[in-house]
């Protein structure tokens, strides 16, 4: 009986233990579907609060609701959340500061698994309803248009009579605001800084010096500011440019050909003759006039023809094939003037050693047909500027390609003192490939010269230059053509007159306006510093000027009018300085470098920007006219600068605070 009985209580355990395996399974799966609700409902929390400022930043940048929502939705979905899951609306702050916020709740329904064995029946609930809510507040204010980006810098500091204009806007510091100049230098509706306290005046009171305008009550909030342009399209795509300019060198010199020289002069010449006819060309002289006129070919008919040198004596002009073929070809040893007149017909040219003038009489004149320009340069014969690689030594008179032309120069373009050389003086489909002399510049001017590129709106065509433009004297005029891309590798230096077509101007080095002390001149009807329209200047700040400057204007240049694009890939950006962090060229603008105007986003995230002596800057009358300054640290004493906000497309517009906050 006592064995029976043991056995008999085994088998009581196994039962029990049957039932207790089955009851602790259960728990186990309450226990893990719990878990599972509690996992999804944080990842819905995530998912709501992300959304959330999302649509917040969206629907303060536009006050669409639609605009809100559809940002919402992205989110959403991009976490794996349908849009029947969300919902959102713009509701008042729960805060009850009377704020607007966005409102999203989303909902999810994990399902239900180990929990479901202890429970039978079809009404048992296969799944686990589960959500969460976020609000996220717009704050009042304005988007920065004056914005110091660095913590460790010294802020947005105003010395002497020193004033920002920002009526619209805000002016942004994550340092401190430090206002040491006189009463009142900054009048703004937004103040932010990422400090304890402003520095603002002997006791610190910063309603005597930060105002808001007539009509507006001051807002200011403790906050950092993030950059608006940091990892944009519209910055990166420019930017991203600087290696393949850095990258551009001279093209190479055409082959010096064996052909006859002819040297052109006022009394006919049988060996000049001659040497025509061996080419298929004829050659007469009209003695009333000093004039020669060559034909080669045929109108109609392509052709190729090779000479030396070819020369023309003072008092003598050449009409050289002038009704020619645009199909034929010149293979030139060199062209120059001695004080007479070249004028050639459209065609292919390749001259190998340049072309030049040795006699400075004004008398000179050269003219070219539409065509392609492969120009070389000298070799030692004849020196320009202390060098003998410019493809172009222009000393006298006027030298005039017509248009649209391509030029391939494997040196660079000298126009001396009071002289003019015009390139694609017509047609808008250029193509400017111009290599570097020996002093490394691309295209130098002397006093009072004239200097014209066309325009280069075909995106298949380049504007392109190895070397500098280093324009130092004082009088110039010079006019660049409008282009998509305008790629200098070195620096831009200039003086005088300069007006610049549309497009990016991307400059390895450093721009220079006025540099040299050189004052603004009358050009073509206008008193003109810099007149750029629809112009973005990109400057990668390689070499600095001496000064460690990425950006200068220099003291007495005057009349500086940059507009940046209303549209395309660089709208609202007039300046991009360096934006590496290793990189702190700065910006500077002088003293008495007056009527200046801007209109765009000056941008340079790790170099401060510089106002200093008389200078100021304003956005210029223009409908839309906008100036954002946006830099490492921004310097304004005794000039002024009239700020607002761009719009420029993926930053948000003017009416933008930036400010949201997530606060439930």
């Amino acid at each position: 009986m006592f064995v029976r009985f043991l056995r008999d209580q085994r088998g009581n355990f196994t039962v029990l233990s049957a039932v207790m395996m089955v009851s602790l399974a259960g728990v186990a799966g309450l226990v893990a579907d719990y878990g599972n609700g509690l996992y999804s409902r944080m990842e819905d929390q995530r998912i709501a609060d992300t959304a959330a400022v999302a649509g917040a930043r969206v629907y303060d940048e536009t006050s669409s609701s639609s605009a809100a929502t559809t940002a919402v939705d992205n989110v959403a979905a991009l976490n794996g959340v349908s849009s029947n899951l969300v919902s959102e609306s713009i509701v008042s702050s729960p805060t009850g500061d009377g704020n607007q916020a966005v409102s999203v709740s989303i909902r999810s329904a994990p399902a239900l698994t180990f929990s479901r064995l202890l429970m039978h029946g079809p009404s048992i609930a296969q799944t686990l309803t589960v959500g969460a809510s976020a609000f996220a507040e717009m704050k009042p204010g304005g988007a920065g248009c004056v914005i110091a980006l660095s913590p460790n810098g010294t802020g947005v500091t105003l010395t002497g009579s020193g004033n920002i204009s920002a009526a619209n806007c805000a002016v942004a510091s994550n340092q401190t605001i430090n206002c040491h100049s006189s009463s009142n230098p900054i009048v703004t509706r937004y103040v932010y800084y990422d400090t304890s306290s402003l520095n603002c005046g002997s006791n610190a009171n910063k309603d005597n010096w930060i105002t808001a305008p007539a009509g507006y009550t001051l807002s200011e909030a403790e906050t950092s500011t993030q950059d608006p342009l940091a990892g944009t399209s519209e910055v990166l795509g420019q930017t991203g440019r600087l290696s393949t300019v850095e990258a551009i060198t001279s093209p190479s010199a055409p082959t010096v050909p064996s052909g006859t020289s002819l040297a052109f002069t006022s009394s006919n010449s049988s060996t000049i003759t001659s040497a025509l006819t061996a080419q298929g060309c004829t050659g007469s002289y009209a003695s009333s006039t000093s004039t020669w006129t060559v034909s080669c070919g045929t109108s109609m008919g392509a052709g190729t023809y090779t000479f030396g040198t070819l020369s023309v004596a003072s008092g003598t002009t050449v009409n050289f094939n002038v009704g020619g073929s645009s199909l034929a070809t010149y293979n030139f040893a060199q062209v120059s003037s001695g004080g007479g007149k070249f004028n050639f017909g459209p065609g292919t040219y390749n001259i190998a050693q340049g072309i030049l003038t040795t006699n400075g009489s004004s008398s000179i004149a050269m003219t070219f047909g539409a065509g392609t320009y492969k120009i070389g340069y000298p070799s030692s014969s004849t020196a320009c500027n202390s060098s003998y690689y410019y493809s172009i030594c222009w000393g006298a008179g006027s030298l005039t390609f017509a248009g649209p032309s391509t030029f391939v120069l494997a040196g660079g373009i000298y126009v001396k003192a009071s002289t003019s050389v015009t390139m694609g003086s017509s047609g808008t489909t250029n193509s400017f490939n111009i290599g570097k002399a020996h002093d490394n510049n691309s295209l130098t001017m002397g006093g009072s010269a004239v200097a014209t590129l066309g325009d280069t709106t075909n995106g298949s065509n380049t504007f392109q230059m190895a070397g500098n433009i280093n324009l130092s004297s004082g009088g110039i005029c010079m006019k660049i053509g409008a282009a998509p891309q305008h790629d200098i590798n070195g620096y831009f230096l200039t003086a005088g007159g300069n007006v610049l077509g549309s497009g990016v101007y991307t400059v390895s080095q450093y721009v220079s306006l006025g540099g040299s002390n050189g004052g603004d001149v009358t050009c073509w009807g206008s008193d003109t510093g810099v007149n750029a329209s629809g112009v973005t200047f990109v400057v990668g700040g390689t070499t600095l000027d001496g000064s460690g400057h990425a950006w200068y204007v220099g003291a007495g240049y005057s009349n500086v009018t940059i507009t940046a694009p209303t549209s395309g890939t660089t709208q609202g950006l007039a300046v991009i300085g360096p934006t590496t962090s290793t990189n702190t060229g700065t910006a500077l603008f002088t003293e008495g470098s007056t009527n200046n105007s801007i209109s765009g986003a000056f941008y340079f995230p790790y170099g401060s920007i510089t106002q200093n002596g008389a200078s100021g800057i304003n956005t210029g009358s223009g409908t839309g006219n906008c100036l954002e300054m946006i830099a490492y640290q921004v310097s304004i004493t005794n000039g002024g600068a009239m700020a607002s906000s761009c719009n420029i497309p993926g930053v948000g517009t003017s009416g933008a605070s930036g400010l949201v906050s997530l606060v439930q």
